[in-house]
């Protein structure tokens, strides 16, 4: 998840960047949640159209320091974005870091972005950072000098504490790939089997679908 890492970063560091994303997206609502059948058991997920995914790879792999967007990173920034909390985040967090994080970054190295967007996405990371825990900050390691105080300015903000609590710390499902942490009820979503015979087709109905 390292390419959705820095594309948050770039985004939540890059006003332009971000407002543009928004506009070759469609307007925040849910995708619709479609099933499918493989090997005679029920699965389901976002039914996201492909070209989206074609051009949030397009837009954003320009300025990604490998070039390279993966297919879920795509549909991870598109779920996100289908969220006005997650648009609204970005932006406050485009104000913060171009007034309020201290010292100032000069042109920010890729691991600067990656340590951003880990830092939004993962709650656990973020708070032990915050706390100064020691095996944590360790992790961040990459960072050249000053991008860790810069950071740890951003993620001290009140603004920031605020508005990723209200916007973004919801967000994340206990099967969601985009942390660094691993809490106890964590559950690996692509290790989840299909239940098997009646009780799958329990779950099918109570999902809504035959």
């Amino acid at each position: 998840m390292i390419d959705y890492w820095e594309a948050i970063g770039r985004l939540a560091s890059d006003k332009k960047l971000a407002d543009g994303l928004e506009k070759i997206l469609p307007a925040p609502g849910e995708y619709p949640y479609s099933p499918t059948i493989r090997e005679n058991q029920v699965f389901g997920g976002l039914d996201i159209p492909k070209h989206l995914y074609d051009a949030v790879q397009a837009y954003l792999e320009p300025v990604l320091s490998q070039q390279y967007l993966s297919l879920t990173a795509a549909g991870e920034l598109l779920w996100a974005y289908s969220y006005k909390e997650v648009r609204n985040f970005i932006g406050v967090l485009n104000g913060i870091l171009s007034t309020g994080a201290h010292p100032k970054v000069e042109a920010p190295s890729a691991s600067y972005f990656i340590a951003l967007g880990l830092l939004v996405n993962d709650k656990g990371f973020r708070e032990k950072v915050r706390d100064g825990h020691a095996d944590s900050i360790k992790r961040l390691r990459n960072l050249k000098p000053g991008h860790l105080e810069n950071l740890m300015s951003v993620i001290k903000n009140p603004t920031f504490e605020s508005s990723v609590k209200s916007d973004i710390d919801f967000f994340w499902m206990k099967g969601c790939q985009s942390t660094l942490i691993v809490s106890k009820d964590y559950i690996f979503t692509p290790g989840i089997k299909a239940l098997p015979g009646a009780l799958a087709s329990k779950a099918a109905g109570a999902a809504g679908y035959k």
